[in-house]
Protein backbone atom coordinates (compact mmCIF):
# COMPACT_ATOMS: atom_id res chain seq x y z
CA UNK A 1 0.00 0.00 0.00
CA UNK A 2 1.30 3.34 -0.72
CA UNK A 3 2.32 5.33 2.05
CA UNK A 4 -0.37 7.82 3.77
CA UNK A 5 1.49 10.84 2.41
CA UNK A 6 1.20 10.79 -0.67
CA UNK A 7 -2.39 11.06 0.03
CA UNK A 8 -1.71 13.87 2.04
CA UNK A 9 -3.44 17.33 1.83
CA UNK A 10 -2.85 20.28 4.57
CA UNK A 11 -5.33 20.10 7.11
CA UNK A 12 -6.76 16.69 6.29
CA UNK A 13 -5.68 13.38 8.06
CA UNK A 14 -5.93 9.98 6.18
CA UNK A 15 -6.57 6.54 7.66
CA UNK A 16 -6.07 3.74 5.46
CA UNK A 17 -8.83 1.47 6.16
CA UNK A 18 -8.43 -2.11 3.39
CA UNK A 19 -6.56 -2.90 0.52
CA UNK A 20 -8.48 -4.55 -2.40
CA UNK A 21 -6.56 -7.48 -4.73
CA UNK A 22 -8.67 -9.12 -7.66
CA UNK A 23 -7.95 -11.65 -9.39
CA UNK A 24 -10.22 -13.91 -12.43
CA UNK A 25 -12.54 -16.35 -10.37
CA UNK A 26 -14.91 -18.70 -12.23
CA UNK A 27 -16.61 -22.31 -11.36
CA UNK A 28 -14.72 -25.41 -10.88
CA UNK A 29 -16.28 -27.13 -13.88
CA UNK A 30 -15.88 -24.02 -15.90
CA UNK A 31 -12.10 -23.92 -15.30
CA UNK A 32 -11.72 -27.87 -15.76
CA UNK A 33 -13.77 -27.31 -19.52
CA UNK A 34 -11.19 -24.80 -20.60
CA UNK A 35 -8.13 -26.08 -18.88
CA UNK A 36 -7.64 -22.89 -16.89
CA UNK A 37 -5.81 -23.92 -14.07
CA UNK A 38 -2.69 -21.82 -14.49
CA UNK A 39 -2.86 -21.27 -18.08
CA UNK A 40 -4.13 -17.74 -17.91
CA UNK A 41 -3.37 -17.37 -22.09
CA UNK A 42 -6.76 -20.13 -22.27
CA UNK A 43 -8.78 -17.08 -20.85
CA UNK A 44 -8.99 -16.24 -24.94
CA UNK A 45 -11.16 -19.12 -25.18
CA UNK A 46 -13.61 -17.81 -22.70
CA UNK A 47 -16.14 -15.37 -21.91
CA UNK A 48 -15.22 -12.74 -19.62
CA UNK A 49 -17.67 -11.10 -17.12
CA UNK A 50 -17.44 -7.16 -16.17
CA UNK A 51 -18.80 -5.34 -13.76
CA UNK A 52 -19.77 -2.56 -16.04
CA UNK A 53 -20.33 -0.17 -13.14
CA UNK A 54 -18.06 -0.71 -10.65
CA UNK A 55 -17.31 3.03 -9.87
CA UNK A 56 -18.76 6.00 -11.28
CA UNK A 57 -17.27 6.87 -15.29
CA UNK A 58 -15.88 3.27 -15.26
CA UNK A 59 -15.22 1.95 -18.62
CA UNK A 60 -16.51 -1.62 -17.31
CA UNK A 61 -13.53 -2.55 -18.60
CA UNK A 62 -10.89 -1.42 -16.28
CA UNK A 63 -10.40 -4.27 -14.02
CA UNK A 64 -9.68 -6.62 -16.59
CA UNK A 65 -7.22 -4.30 -18.12
CA UNK A 66 -5.74 -3.38 -14.99
CA UNK A 67 -4.81 -6.94 -14.50
CA UNK A 68 -3.69 -7.69 -17.71
CA UNK A 69 -1.14 -5.21 -17.90
CA UNK A 70 -0.10 -6.40 -14.26
CA UNK A 71 0.91 -9.61 -15.68
CA UNK A 72 1.26 -8.94 -19.44
CA UNK A 73 -1.66 -11.08 -20.49
CA UNK A 74 -3.01 -10.67 -24.00
CA UNK A 75 -7.45 -11.18 -24.45
CA UNK A 76 -7.33 -9.80 -27.83
CA UNK A 77 -9.80 -13.21 -28.76
CA UNK A 78 -11.84 -13.51 -25.64
CA UNK A 79 -15.62 -12.93 -25.53
CA UNK A 80 -17.23 -10.29 -22.75
CA UNK A 81 -20.71 -10.02 -21.30
CA UNK A 82 -20.55 -6.59 -19.49
CA UNK A 83 -23.20 -7.16 -16.39
CA UNK A 84 -24.37 -3.94 -14.59
CA UNK A 85 -23.77 -5.46 -10.96
CA UNK A 86 -20.54 -7.48 -9.67
CA UNK A 87 -22.89 -9.68 -8.13
CA UNK A 88 -24.63 -10.45 -11.64
CA UNK A 89 -21.17 -11.13 -12.79
CA UNK A 90 -20.35 -13.43 -9.88
CA UNK A 91 -23.43 -15.21 -10.39
CA UNK A 92 -23.04 -15.56 -13.81
CA UNK A 93 -19.36 -17.50 -13.00
CA UNK A 94 -21.13 -19.26 -10.21
CA UNK A 95 -23.14 -20.70 -12.89
CA UNK A 96 -20.57 -21.60 -15.57
CA UNK A 97 -20.89 -18.57 -17.67
CA UNK A 98 -17.41 -17.09 -17.67
CA UNK A 99 -15.04 -16.19 -15.77
CA UNK A 100 -15.58 -13.10 -13.46
CA UNK A 101 -12.29 -10.47 -12.14
CA UNK A 102 -13.27 -11.07 -8.29
CA UNK A 103 -12.56 -9.00 -5.70
CA UNK A 104 -10.96 -11.30 -3.25
CA UNK A 105 -12.17 -9.77 -0.06
CA UNK A 106 -16.17 -10.08 -0.97
CA UNK A 107 -15.78 -13.57 -2.72
CA UNK A 108 -13.68 -14.96 0.37
CA UNK A 109 -16.37 -17.52 1.34
CA UNK A 110 -17.37 -18.17 -2.01
CA UNK A 111 -13.67 -19.38 -2.63
CA UNK A 112 -12.84 -21.10 0.96
CA UNK A 113 -16.27 -23.20 -0.14
CA UNK A 114 -15.05 -24.81 -3.80
CA UNK A 115 -18.02 -22.77 -5.40
CA UNK A 116 -15.77 -20.48 -7.04
CA UNK A 117 -12.42 -20.76 -7.88
CA UNK A 118 -9.07 -18.58 -8.37
CA UNK A 119 -7.12 -20.70 -10.95
CA UNK A 120 -4.50 -18.30 -11.07
CA UNK A 121 -3.36 -18.24 -7.73
CA UNK A 122 0.12 -16.46 -8.72
CA UNK A 123 -1.83 -13.76 -10.48
CA UNK A 124 -3.39 -12.09 -7.78
CA UNK A 125 -3.45 -8.06 -8.25
CA UNK A 126 -3.55 -5.95 -4.60
CA UNK A 127 -4.09 -2.33 -4.82
CA UNK A 128 -4.41 0.19 -1.68
CA UNK A 129 -8.32 0.71 -1.78
CA UNK A 130 -9.97 2.21 0.81
CA UNK A 131 -8.92 4.87 2.74
CA UNK A 132 -11.08 7.67 5.08
CA UNK A 133 -10.60 11.64 5.12
CA UNK A 134 -11.44 14.19 7.57
CA UNK A 135 -9.85 16.88 9.11
CA UNK A 136 -6.77 16.83 11.44
CA UNK A 137 -8.83 19.20 14.36
CA UNK A 138 -11.89 16.52 13.72
CA UNK A 139 -9.20 13.66 14.66
CA UNK A 140 -9.73 14.67 18.11
CA UNK A 141 -13.63 15.30 18.15
CA UNK A 142 -14.87 11.92 20.10
CA UNK A 143 -17.87 11.45 17.57
CA UNK A 144 -15.37 11.15 15.10
CA UNK A 145 -12.93 8.63 16.67
CA UNK A 146 -15.85 6.65 17.50
CA UNK A 147 -16.79 6.56 13.48
CA UNK A 148 -13.19 5.95 12.78
CA UNK A 149 -13.35 3.24 14.92
CA UNK A 150 -16.56 1.49 13.52
CA UNK A 151 -15.79 2.01 9.84
CA UNK A 152 -11.86 0.65 10.94
CA UNK A 153 -13.98 -2.67 12.48
CA UNK A 154 -16.60 -2.74 9.30
CA UNK A 155 -13.37 -3.31 7.31
CA UNK A 156 -12.26 -5.89 8.98
CA UNK A 157 -9.57 -3.43 10.65
CA UNK A 158 -7.08 -4.15 7.47
CA UNK A 159 -6.02 -0.85 7.85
Amino acid sequence: MPSTSALSLPGLACTPLMNESMTPVCSAYYAEKFGLMNHPERLNECRLLHDHKAWDRDSGDHEWQQWTEAFDISLSAASHLHCDQMELSVASALHHGGVAMGRMGLLEERLQSGSLVAPFPDKILASPYGYALYTQQGNHWPKVQLFMAWITEQAGGKG
